[in-house]
C-alpha cells in the first residue's frame, strides 16, 4: 500500500491540487494529513472541502487548525495574529470550525503515528528542530514510524542507539530495529529554501519513505492573496525559509548560520553528575556539593564573537574592536536583549546564559580538577589568556587549547555571565539548580584576560550588577529544545 502523508497545507490550494495530481500518478491508495491545512493562504475551505470531504483524509489538528476554529477571546495573541487567523475564520462556516476543532492531537492508523508538532506536549505546538527536542517526542513514540510537520523544514530523526538526524534526504528505507520521527515538510509554505511544494510517499510493501517536490503556480496563489488583502501580512509570509536563522548539525555539535558567513558553533552536553564548588576555595565557593543536571544542552564552543553579535544586533559595544575576539563591554542586561532577538529566530531551541551549574560542570568537563588543565597552575597558558600573558587586552577566540569537552577559553579572555544571581550555596544536593529566586548581583565566570590564576580555577565565582558592562566581560549561550509559535 502507499500512503501519502500531506503537512501545513495552510489553505494554498494550488500546492494542494499539484500533490493531488501527482500522487494520481505514483497510485497512492491512501492519504493522511499532520495538520494546519488552513492559515496564511487564500483557500481555507477549498482545502478543507478536499481533505474532509473528498479524501476523507485522516487528519491531526495543527495550531493554525485550533486557532481557527477556536475562541480568540480567550487567548492573548499578537494583534497581526489575530487578524490573520480572523481573516481565516471569516472563510470558515460553522460546519468548518466544528471540524477543525474535533481533530485530535495524536492519531494513530496503519500502525504509524501521526502529530502535528510534539508527542511529549502536543498542546504545546513546540518546534523539533533537533535531536534534542525529537529525542523527547520519541520517549513517548509506541510506533515504529511517526510523521510530524509545523516546522515546513523535511527533517528525519532516527533512534538507532542515540537519536540521530538525516538531513537533505529524498528517500529512505525502514529498518526493524530503528525508530522514526520524521517531518514531511509543508504543502503550502516550505520553509527550507526550496520554494517546491512537497509530500511524502510511504510505501508499506517496499518499508521505503520518499519526498516528493513539485513545481506549482506560486504566481497565482500570491494574485489570490493580494485580491483577498492578505498579501504581506501576517497571512501569507514569503515562500522560502526567510528571516529565520538556519540550523545544521555535524556529529553530536551543531552549528548556526547568522548570515553574511557569520556561524556560531555549539558543542552537545550530555547530561550527568559532578561535584561543584569547592571546600579549599573563597567562602561564596563553599561547600563543595552533589549536582546533577537532568537535561542535555548545547553551549558555544567560543564565548560569543564581536562578528556573532554585529550579525545578531546590528552594533558592536566592544571596548577593543576586532571580529573574532570575543563581545565585551557587554551587561547582563545587554545579554538578555541579545537572546530575545536571537530566540526570534531560533525556532524549536531556546538560547540562554548558562546557569552556574550548567557552567561549571561543562568547564570540568568530567574532571574534578582544580584548573582545566589540571591542579597545577603551570599549564595555564596553554589553555588561557590570563595576566601571565593576555598584555592586558582580549585575544582571538579559539587560539588555546580546548578543553576535554572540545570547549575553548572557558577559562581567562574574558569573564563570563551566568543566569544565576549571587547567594550562597545550599547544604545538600542539587539537581537542576537555578540560583536564589532574587538578589542585587549576578554571577560571572571563567576570569578574564586581566585576572590572576586564583581567579581561573573551575570554581571561582565574580560577582556584579547586571548593568556592569566593562571591557573583560563577556559571555557564552546554551541552547535546549523549547519555543512554541503562535
Amino acid at each position: 500500500m502507499k500512503i501519502a502523508i500531506l503537512g501545513d497545507i495552510h489553505g494554498n490550494l494550488e500546492a494542494l491540487l499539484a500533490v493531488l495530481a501527482d500522487a494520481e500518478g505514483e497510485k497512492v491508495d491512501e492519504f493522511l494529513s499532520v495538520g494546519d491545512i488552513v492559515g496564511y493562504g487564500p483557500n481555507p475551505r477549498e482545502c478543507i472541502h478536499i481533505i474532509r470531504d473528498q479524501l476523507k483524509c485522516p487528519c491531526v489538528l495543527g495550531n493554525h487548525d485550533h486557532l481557527a476554529s477556536a475562541d480568540l477571546s480567550t487567548m492573548s495573541s499578537k494583534p497581526s495574529v489575530a487578524e490573520a487567523i480572523g481573516w481565516t475564520r471569516e472563510q470558515l462556516d460553522a460546519d468548518d470550525r466544528k471540524y477543525l476543532a474535533n481533530l485530535p492531537l495524536v492519531l494513530h492508523v496503519h500502525g504509524l503515528t501521526l502529530v502535528h508538532a510534539t508527542l511529549d506536549m502536543p498542546q504545546s505546538w513546540g518546534y523539533v528542530f533537533d535531536r534534542l527536542a525529537a529525542a523527547s517526542s520519541m520517549s513517548r513514540q509506541t510506533t515504529r514510524v511517526c510523521f510530524f510537520g509545523h516546522t515546513h523544514v523535511p527533517l528525519a530523526f532516527i533512534k538507532e542507539g542515540p537519536v540521530r538526524t538525516e538531513h537533505g534526504w529524498s528517500s529512505m528505507d525502514i529498518k526493524e530495529d530503528c525508530q522514526y520521527f520524521i517531518n514531511v515538510g509543508s504543502i503550502g509554505q516550505p520553509r527550507d529554501g526550496n520554494p517546491k511544494t512537497g509530500y511524502v510517499i510511504y510505501d508499506t510493501d517496499a518499508q521505503c519513505v520518499r519526498i516528493k517536490r513539485l513545481t506549482y503556480d506560486i504566481a497565482a496563489v500570491q494574485d489570490k492573496a493580494r485580491q483577498a488583502g492578505i498579501f504581506g501580512k501576517h497571512t501569507v509570509r514569503p515562500i522560502a525559509f526567510q528571516g529565520m536563522f538556519k540550523l545544521a548539525c555535524s556529529g553530536e555539535n551543531m552549528s548556526i548560520d547568522l548570515g553574511g558567513g557569520v556561524m556560531m558553533e555549539l558543542v552537545f552536553i550530555r547530561p550527568g553528575l559532578f561535584c561543584m564548588g569547592s571546600d579549599k576555595g573563597r567562602d561564596d565557593e563553599k561547600p563543595a556539593h552533589q549536582v546533577t543536571l537532568t537535561k542535555p544542552f548545547f553551549m558555544n564552543k567560543y564565548a560569543v564573537t564581536q562578528e556573532q553579535w554585529q550579525a545578531v544586533m546590528g552594533t558592536n559595544p566592544s571596548h577593543n574592536k576586532s571580529a573574532k575576539n570575543p563581545v565585551e563591554n557587554v551587561s547582563w542586561d545587554n545579554c538578555q536583549r541579545f537572546l530575545s532577538v536571537l530566540n526570534m529566530k531560533l525556532r524549536g531551541l531556546k538560547a540562554s546564559l548558562p546557569t552556574e551549574a550548567q557552567w561549571e560542570y561543562a568547564c570540568r568537563a568530567g574532571g574534578t580538577d582544580k584548573y582545566c588543565c589540571g591542579d597545577d597552575e603551570s599549564g595555564l597558558a596553554e589553555y588561557a589568556w590570563y595576566s601571565a600573558n593576555a598584555r592586558g587586552s582580549t585575544h582571538a577566540v579559539g587560539l588555546k587549547k580546548p578543553n576535554a569537552w572540545g570547549l575553548y577559553d572557558m577559562n581567562g579572555n574574558v569573564r563570563e555571565w551566568v543566569s544565576d544571581w549571587h547567594g550562597p550555596y545550599p547544604n545538600s544536593a542539587q539537581e537542576d539548580p537555578q540560583g536564589p529566586a532574587s538578589g542585587t548581583c549576578r554571577v560571572l565566570r571563567g576570569g578574564g584576560f586581566g585576572s590572576d590564576h586564583a581567579q581561573l580555577t573551575t570554581s571561582c565565582r565574580d560577582e556584579l550588577a547586571p548593568d556592569f558592562r566593562n571591557d573583560d566581560v563577556g559571555f557564552r549561550l546554551v541552547l535546549m529544545a523549547g519555543g512554541a509559535a503562535p
